[in-house]
C-alpha cells in the first residue's frame, strides 16, 4: 500500500503487517490474587484442552499494536496504531477415534482500525449497519468471512491438527474484495495460521506438570511469501492464582522472536531483530481449558519491497480470553 508522507512516496506493507497482527499468540489480562499455598491443588496436573462435546466456547481477542516506520526517503518516522477485536466461537461436535474431537469454528464479529496519527487508513466494525460501509475497501471481504464455518480435528490432547474443509473455507473467505485485500486475507487465513486461533494455547506442556516445572516450546508463524516468524520459548508453572471464582494454573514464558526468509524471489524481504516475547497463561482445571492468555511482543522488522527499504519497530499487547461456555444450539 503506497502512502504520501510530507510529499514523498513510501511503500507501507499494510496487508503484510496485518498478517503479523492477526497472529498474535498471547494476551494481556487483568491482575488477580495468588491463592494461599495450603488451598492450592498439589501434585502434577494435566494441562491439556478438554473439549466437551455439545458445548460452544466463545473466545474474545483484543489487540493493540504500535508500529514506527522509518525509511531513507522519509523526513520523519511514520507512526501507526493497529487495534483489533475479534469474537470466535468453537463448537465441539463429536468425539473421534483415539480421543480427539471434531470442532466447528466461526468468526462471530470483527473490528479493526489502522491509524496513522489522526488519519484512519482502514476501519471496519461488523456490528455496524452494512449500509454504513460506503466505499470501505475491506468491508465486503471482512463481512464475508463472518459466519463461514470451518471444521477442525484435534488430537487427544485437544490441540488442532487438521483443518478438514480448508480449501472450500479459503475459497469462500477470499471471494470478496480487491486483489490486495484477497491477498491479505490469504496470508491471514493460511491453514497453519487458523489452526492457532483455538484456545489450546501454544506453550502448554502437553504432559502432566507440577509447580516449578519448566519446558521449552516453539511456534512457527507462516507469513506466506514473507517467510516465517519463529518464537522460541521457555515456560514455567509458577503456581496457582485466582481468576474470578476459579483456581487457575499460572504459566509464564519468555522467549526470542526470529524469522526465516521467504523463498519467493519476488517476495518482500524481511529480517527480524531484537525480537522478544513474554506472557502468561491461566488454565482452569474446572473447565479443562485455557481461560486467558497474555502476551507482550516487540521486535524490529527490516524490510525491502520494490527496491525500497524500511525499518518497522513493532510492539503489541493482546488479550485472548474465554468469555462463555454454554450448550451448543440444537
Amino acid at each position: 500500500m503506497k502512502r504520501e508522507f510530507n510529499g514523498k512516496s513510501c511503500v507501507i506493507p499494510l496487508g503484510r503487517l496485518l498478517s503479523v497482527t492477526i497472529l498474535a499468540l498471547w494476551a494481556v489480562g487483568a491482575a488477580s490474587s495468588m491463592y494461599a499455598a495450603d488451598s492450592a491443588p498439589t501434585g502434577p496436573i494435566d494441562l491439556t484442552a478438554k473439549w466437551q462435546v455439545g458445548k460452544r466456547y466463545l473466545q474474545r481477542m483484543e489487540m493493540v499494536q504500535t508500529q514506527e516506520i522509518s525509511a531513507p526517503n522519509l523526513s520523519q518516522n511514520i507512526k501507526q496504531v493497529v487495534s483489533q477485536n475479534q469474537d470466535i466461537a468453537f463448537t465441539a461436535l463429536k468425539e473421534l477415534a483415539g480421543g480427539g474431537k471434531e470442532l466447528e469454528m466461526e468468526i462471530v464479529s470483527q473490528k479493526m482500525e489502522v491509524k496513522m496519527g489522526d488519519q484512519a487508513l482502514m476501519k471496519f466494525d461488523s456490528t455496524t449497519d452494512p449500509k454504513e460501509d460506503g466505499n470501505n475497501p475491506v468491508a465486503a471481504a471482512f463481512r464475508n468471512i463472518l459466519r463461514i464455518k470451518v471444521k477442525f480435528l484435534t488430537d487427544a490432547a485437544g490441540a488442532i491438527q487438521k483443518v478438514e474443509n480448508y480449501k472450500a473455507f479459503l475459497d469462500q473467505a477470499t471471494s470478496k474484495g480487491s486483489a490486495e485485500v484477497q491477498s491479505m486475507l490469504k496470508n491471514m487465513l493460511s491453514e497453519e495460521n487458523i489452526k492457532r486461533m483455538g484456545l489450546a494455547a501454544p506453550g502448554l506442556p502437553g504432559k502432566p506438570v507440577q509447580v516449578g516445572d519448566t519446558w521449552p516450546s516453539q511456534v512457527d508463524l507462516d507469513l506466506g511469501s514473507m517467510g516465517k516468524i519463529n518464537i522460541n520459548m521457555k515456560s514455567v508453572f509458577k503456581g496457582w492464582e485466582a481468576k474470578g471464582k476459579a483456581q487457575c494454573a499460572l504459566l509464564e514464558h519468555t522467549g526470542s522472536i526470529t524469522n526465516q526468509p521467504g523463498k519467493d524471489k519476488d517476495s518482500i524481504k524481511m529480517t527480524v531483530e531484537n525480537g522478544h516475547s513474554s506472557g502468561r497463561i491461566w488454565y482452569d482445571p474446572s473447565l479443562g481449558m485455557v481461560s486467558e492468555v497474555v502476551a507482550n511482543q516487540d521486535m524490529v522488522m527490516k524490510m525491502n519491497a520494490a527496491s525500497q527499504n524500511a525499518t518497522i519497530r513493532l510492539a503489541q499487547q493482546v488479550t485472548t480470553r474465554l468469555v462463555e461456555v454454554k450448550d451448543a444450539p440444537k
